[in-house]
């Protein structure tokens, strides 16, 4: 892979490229002092105070400059815990400066932390621009390390959702009191359970609490899914695909970016004998194909906005659903996850949209039958209508 285009690949996973502005005039006087001390304060281990020197040094430096001090900024927040500032920084130093090989050890070690798999690709970059430098080949072999151990099976994950009469709709919502008072059960609802496999240190093999609460809530009303296409994007353990497919869709498609957690999709598939079809397949919704792989009814997702995907959902939405029906996409999220309000304005140019809180009672339900389910977080539905 050209380098170039490995950091346009990393780009579009992460939530933009750099925005950091440097003003029009260059002090180089000013840039390298800022580092220096940037140098200091980081080797005294004051991430902040470093991180704040190396952003003043970007106000005023030329591509040269400027490519050490994104660079050394990564590493401070890298440090403070900020991988995402970490590869976007590293991103703007190899852009800034394609044979600058700390730049790429830098990128390189922030994707490990992150455990994406492009990092052996920065690897193998930082190590060509600096043969004798040992670093490049012992993050290497962490990097291979921890991919392997990603994809180690962790403990089965149950998954259940009532399948409840009519739907659950109430003025009372998610972001009012979320008390575990009980709201009843209602003798009528049936449970549908799913049992997933999961993986180890990957985020796709974890099961998400917004994708159960996205399989609750259709549950709720097995109409929206019965007899319909759907794909779910970002699948990861398949919790609210599977569940479309136990709730009588025609035919689900699984989706992932990452190869192995499609492999965990399949296993899930077979192990849950189901009777819609299911498909498992690789698709990257930062980068989707020109062609959809098929016609779909209805596209569903869990914390699926992230990186750059913000304006790619509702193309690939678009793109994916027929035109007939009215509900085309259904979207999960917790109302802290960055990229929202990006998402919502580019699903705006394409479809009637509404998010609308979760309804709290269902909330509850789903947290008795789903024991795992933390209390902290808000979340909302994100609706797709066709204009």
């Amino acid at each position: 892979m050209p380098p170039l285009k490995l950091v346009e690949l990393v780009k579009q996973r992460g939530q933009s490229s750099s925005t950091t502005a440097r003003k029009a005039f260059v002090n180089a006087a000013a840039a390298t002092a800022a580092k220096e001390q940037g140098n200091k304060l980081l080797a005294q281990n004051d991430l902040l105070a470093a991180y704040a020197q190396y952003s003043a040094g970007l106000a005023s430096a030329d591509a040269s400059d400027a490519a050490k001090l994104f660079g050394n900024r990564s590493a401070a927040a890298l440090k403070l815990g900020w991988p995402d500032a970490a590869i976007e920084d590293a991103c703007a130093a190899v852009s800034a400066d394609v044979t600058y090989a700390r730049g790429w050890f830098r990128l390189a070690a922030a994707l490990v932390e992150a455990g994406d798999p492009l990092a052996t690709d920065a690897c193998g970059y930082a190590a060509d621009l600096a043969p004798r430098d040992p670093g490049p080949a012992r993050l290497f072999e962490r990097a291979r390390h921890e991919d392997a151990e990603r994809y180690k099976p962790g403990k089965a994950t149950m998954v259940a959702v009532a399948v409840a009469p009519a739907p659950a709709e109430t003025e009372e919502t998610d972001a009012a009191d979320d008390s575990d008072a009980s709201d009843g059960d209602d003798a009528s609802e049936r449970v549908v359970s799913l049992a997933l496999a999961t993986r180890t240190q990957t985020s796709g093999g974890t099961v998400w609490d917004a994708s159960v609460l996205l399989a609750s809530w259709l549950a709720t009303d097995p109409t929206i899914v019965r007899g319909r296409n759907v794909l779910e994007l970002g699948a990861g353990c398949g919790a609210v695909g599977l569940s479309c497919a136990a709730l009588g869709a025609r035919h689900v498609a699984l989706t992932d970016f990452d190869a192995g957690v499609v492999e965990l999709l399949k296993e899930n598939a077979r192990n849950n004998y189901l009777r819609a079809g299911c498909d498992c397949y690789e698709l990257d919704v930062a980068k989707p194909p020109t062609e959809p792989r098929a016609e779909f009814d209805l596209v569903v997702g869990s914390e699926c906005v992230y990186y750059g995907a913000c304006d790619a959902v509702p193309a690939l939405v678009e793109a994916s659903v027929g035109k007939d029906g009215d509900l085309c996409g259904v979207f999960c999220m917790a109302d802290s996850r960055a990229g929202i309000d990006a998402f919502a304005t580019a699903a705006r140019k394409r479809f009637r949209y509404e998010r609308r809180p979760f309804p709290r009672p269902l909330r509850r339900r789903a947290r008795r039958l789903n024991a795992e389910l933390a209390a902290e977080n808000t979340y909302s539905l994100h609706l797709l209508y066709r204009m």
